[in-house]
């Protein structure tokens, strides 16, 4: 009956019907044998409630998971989702206060220089340009993937045309 359930919502996620995908989710955790196949639905159903914006739903469904699975192995994945929640949204501190709990977690690998950039671009729309250009000029210096590196120098050519801020 999981399996069944899983693949109702993911028919309803692929038609964008988030909330109703996400509530399908809830019922295949419910269903599921295995409690690891069941904090996999909640963790889902919560990523869905977020995108058909629904918060409140989405922390009851990641209430769901086990806690030593919540704190565990999905607390970044949940903190990623939540700062996009955010970012949307507009709620530019919350927002800001995640993507540096990531970016101070993994400096060195991509989820981290991923928050890096997207903590810049929430700086700039707190009105903190300088701040912002200080997290591109670590991105752009860094030994980073080109991707992140290629969006900071972006932003900062944005920021700072006359800008001397790249050394040849």
């Amino acid at each position: 009956k999981a399996q069944l359930l899983e693949l109702y919502a993911r028919c309803l996620r692929d038609q964008d019907l988030f909330e109703q995908a996400a509530r399908a989710y809830i019922s295949s955790g419910e269903a599921a044998i295995y409690k690891s196949e069941a904090d996999s639905a909640y963790f889902l159903a919560g990523v869905l409630f977020l995108k058909a914006d629904k918060k409140n739903a989405a922390q009851a469904a990641w209430h769901r998971i086990r806690p030593h699975v919540r704190h565990g192995r999905l607390a970044d994945d949940i903190l990623w989702y939540s700062a996009w929640y955010y970012y949307r949204h507009q709620s530019w501190n919350m927002a800001a206060e995640r993507f540096l709990t990531l970016s101070r977690k993994y400096p060195s690998r991509m989820r981290g220089q991923a928050a890096q950039y997207w903590l810049a671009r929430t700086l700039e729309r707190l009105g903190c340009q300088l701040k912002a250009q200080e997290h591109y000029l670590a991105l752009a210096a860094g030994p980073g993937p080109d991707y992140y590196r290629f969006l900071s120098l972006k932003r900062l050519r944005r920021l700072n045309p006359q800008g001397r801020w790249v050394n040849h």
